[in-house]
Formats: C-alpha cells, sequence, structure tokens
C-alpha cells in the first residue's frame, strides 16, 4: 500500500464515495512504483527479460511525452494561430511552421523528462533478467556488497545527467536555429 501524506485524503475521498478497500491507490502512488508494477503485470504475456522490460519502459514513456507536448501546443497563443489561419496556412502548415516551433521547448523538456525516467527505471529491470546498470545493484543486494550497489547507482546517477546535459545542449542548439529561420 502506498504511504504517501496524499494517500490519506485518497482514501478519506474514496470512502466518502463509497470504496472501502484498503488498497485504494492514486496516480501519485501508483507513478511512485511504476516499474515494477507494470513488469509483474507483462510478465504472464512476455516472459522474463529483456521483452517485458522494454515494453514496460515504452509505455511509461508516452504519458510524459504526449502530456508536454499536448501542453505546449496548448500553450500557442490563439491570436497566433488565427493570423496564421488568415495568411492561408493549412494545418498542417500551421502545426509544422507555427505551432510545432513555438511548443519546442515544452515538446523537448518532455523528452528529456522521460530520457531521465527511463535511465532510472531500467535499474529496476534488471529484476526480471533484463540486465543493465541494474545487475550491479540486484547483484550488490544479493551478497551484501555496498561496493556494487553504489557502482550501480553512481553509474546510473552520471548517465542519467550525461545524457539529460547532451539533451540539453541539442535543445538550445535547436531552439537557437529556429528562432533564427524563424527571425528571417
Amino acid at each position: 500500500m502506498c504511504r504517501d501524506s496524499d494517500s490519506n485524503y485518497s482514501k478519506s475521498t474514496a470512502t466518502y464515495q463509497g470504496v472501502t478497500d484498503d488498497h485504494v491507490y492514486d496516480r501519485k502512488c501508483f507513478s511512485n512504483h511504476p516499474n515494477h508494477r507494470l513488469i509483474s503485470l507483462l510478465l504472464p504475456l512476455f516472459g522474463i527479460g529483456m521483452r517485458p522490460a522494454i515494453f514496460a519502459l515504452f509505455l511509461y514513456s508516452l504519458l510524459p511525452l504526449l502530456r508536454n507536448t499536448y501542453a505546449g501546443i496548448q500553450s500557442v497563443d490563439e491570436h497566433v494561430v488565427i493570423a496564421a489561419k488568415g495568411m492561408g496556412f493549412n494545418t498542417f502548415q500551421r502545426l509544422y511552421k507555427i505551432e510545432l516551433p513555438i511548443a519546442f521547448p515544452y515538446i523537448m523538456s518532455g523528452i528529456r523528462l522521460t530520457t531521465v525516467y527511463i535511465i532510472s527505471w531500467t535499474t529496476l529491470a534488471a529484476l526480471i533478467g533484463a540486465g543493465g546498470l541494474g545487475d550491479f545493484i540486484v547483484s550488490g543486494i544479493g551478497i551484501n556488497n555496498t561496493y556494487l550497489i553504489v557502482t550501480g547507482a553512481i553509474a546510473a546517477i552520471v548517465l542519467a545527467l550525461i545524457t539529460d546535459l547532451i539533451l540539453g545542449k541539442l535543445e538550445n542548439r535547436t531552439y537557437k536555429k529556429s528562432k533564427a529561420i524563424n527571425a528571417n
């Protein structure tokens, strides 16, 4: 059961609505331990190994990407869209030339967030034989070797930080090029 501070609120709300089950999970609680719950649901379908891990990571990557893309498109000022319609842009042209460049920072933050999520969640995939940096952590826990645990954790952290740094630089470079092209 989730032991977050929000859980009491969720349980009391659920009880008020007539749901009396002790295992009421809100979406915050589900996303605190996301990977192993979804993987445990996928094990009967895909078996043990890399396939259920990749499929679970793919499913978990969709929500932040779609949420940030939607937020970015929604952040485009309505007057800009109306002006593009008035200039004769069709729907695809408005999306490609106006809305996506304006929404690009939102979309890129979703990509960066998802990449860091996937790197961190991949360490849990070692529990079902998918390998990766999580093997160090799981092996270290199994033989009570702090060095292996810390090595796996630090390697995953460094990989996430380097990837985020590279994607941040790519975002800045692409955004600057996009601004320069739009200024002309």
